[in-house]
């Protein structure tokens, strides 16, 4: 499936997902300012949304999203009472948004090209507005998770990894934040059923991540997840897991706006009071590949990830993310 924008909320006719992105990137001096006054721990939320602040103008970009018509869903800070996506949308002849307040964005959904033009005429050149892409990586349910399937190789992974040795030496990813946005997370498969992970589904019809309990329809993110801290073959079980399902279950269609959601909310959770002093990685194993955008879409995407990489690289959050199956010989883009 080629990269396309996408259509909105329930495949409404008309209504389309758009990342808005300040034409100033306000990461780069919230970053200087942090670096330069403020200690080494990652910054709070609250702190990093007001450097972020001091970089463009996020609170009056909101109101004249808001002066469009756009209903607001979720603010810049994570607010559990934040309004009801759908509903929001049902009753706004123009959409709704939400603010991405780790990379001074807004995520939006908008009814109709009408409504497009009018918080484009709002905004004036402000704002950068990026149609979603998505792209599908494969089939649903095209490989299932059967323990018996490849036992050979099962036997071989835990005595080539060199896990058995790492954890010998008392390394075992303790207190360590452990991010992975994928397909999700089987809740209920054996590797995980004597460990907690925080789970969400980034979800376009509610404009905002959906707490559920762990599901994967696909089992790549259930793999990755083992590997990382499974009970028997994990190389890292003391790490503290966070897992975002950014593949949408039934296609398992990704999209640049599902992924740059899923890394806004993975990285308000690692800025939380609790895990500010924490290291931090995230694991991103899906991509864009260029063969199947155009050079427009292409240049979407880089922009809309980069510029939230960018803010987690910034507050030293660790991104290990692929390149693709088809490496550097397929101009692979995450």
């Amino acid at each position: 499936m080629a990269g396309t924008p996408v259509d909105g909320p329930a495949n409404a006719p008309g209504r389309r997902q758009m990342l808005l992105i300040p034409t100033d990137d306000p990461t780069e001096p919230a970053a200087h300012h942090l670096r330069v006054h403020g200690p080494r721990a990652r910054p709070s939320v609250k702190r990093w949304t007001q450097a972020i602040q001091s970089g463009t103008d996020l609170d009056g970009l909101r109101g004249k999203l808001a002066n469009a018509g756009l209903v607001e869903v979720l603010g810049p800070a994570d607010n559990p009472a934040a309004r009801d996506g759908r509903r929001a949308m049902r009753e706004s002849p123009v959409g709704a948004f939400s603010t991405l307040g780790s990379i001074g964005a807004f995520a939006a959904s908008f009814a109709n090209p009408d409504a497009i033009d009018r918080a484009r005429n709002a905004a004036g050149k402000q704002l950068r507005f990026i149609p979603d892409v998505a792209w599908q990586g494969g089939s649903p349910l095209r490989h299932l998770l059967d323990p018996e399937e490849k036992p050979q190789r099962g036997k071989e992974w835990p005595s080539h990894s060199g896990v058995a040795a790492a954890h010998r030496e008392g390394i075992r990813g303790e207190n360590v934040l452990a991010g992975i946005l994928d397909t999700g997370v089987d809740a209920d498969h054996p590797a995980f059923r004597k460990r907690e992970i925080e789970f969400c589904y980034m979800s376009p019809v509610d404009l905002k991540p959906r707490a559920v309990r762990g599901f994967d329809v696909d089992g790549h993110g259930t793999h990755v997840s083992g590997t990382l801290c499974g009970a028997r073959i994990g190389v890292a079980p003391g790490v503290i897991a966070h897992v975002g399902a950014v593949i949408e279950s039934e296609t398992l269609v990704t999209s640049l706006w599902r992924t740059t959601f899923g890394l806004d909310w993975m990285f308000r959770l690692f800025s939380s009071s609790a895990n500010r002093h924490r290291p931090a990685v995230v694991n991103l194993s899906l991509g864009f590949s260029r063969d199947e955008l155009t050079p427009e879409e292409a240049q979407w995407v880089d922009e809309g990830i980069s510029r939230m990489l960018r803010a987690l690289t910034v507050n030293d959050v660790l991104v290990v993310a692929a390149a693709g199956n088809g490496g550097l010989t397929n101009q692979s883009v995450i």
